[in-house]
């Protein structure tokens, strides 16, 4: 409800990340709230972050952190779309990793399943971008069977 500089929306969006890396999922699930301000800013695309990103992924991660799965799949959703029309080639592989890794950790069978091919799918796609330390994030996420 008040103005906000985009550099705290490019803050909000790299801490996120790292918040989601190091597995503190309180802190950044508390942080939706704000996620929902930087989709309604604008912003399509940030690469100031850990790689690129959207809001809409930001949102996504801290949904996810919530516990907030229906949330966090419409957000990820959105930003696997907006990654392929605007288009945003680094950003594609980067979607997959991330709703990936979220898939991954669901209750039903299919939807593990379907996490781990795309995280896989990333994997090649960030080999193929020589996006080498993602490509390593998503071979070590692979090796850790998760």
């Amino acid at each position: 409800g008040r103005r906000n500089a985009h550099g705290a929306y490019l803050a909000l969006d790299a801490f996120i990340s790292g918040l989601t890396l190091i597995g503190d999922r309180d802190r950044c699930g508390a942080l939706y709230p704000l996620t929902l301000d930087y989709i309604r800013s604008g912003q399509v695309f940030s690469a100031l972050s850990f790689g690129p990103s959207t809001p809409q992924l930001a949102a996504a991660l801290a949904a996810d952190a919530a516990g907030l799965v229906e949330q966090s799949r419409e957000h990820f959703e959105m930003a696997l779309r907006q990654a392929h029309e605007v288009p945003i080639r680094i950003l594609q592989p980067t979607v997959l990793y991330w709703y990936g890794r979220s898939l991954s950790t669901a209750a039903d069978t299919a939807d593990r399943l379907r996490g781990r091919a795309m995280v896989e799918a990333a994997l090649t796609d960030f080999r193929a971008l020589e996006m080498v330390l993602h490509a390593n994030l998503a071979e070590q996420f692979l090796r850790d069977g998760r």
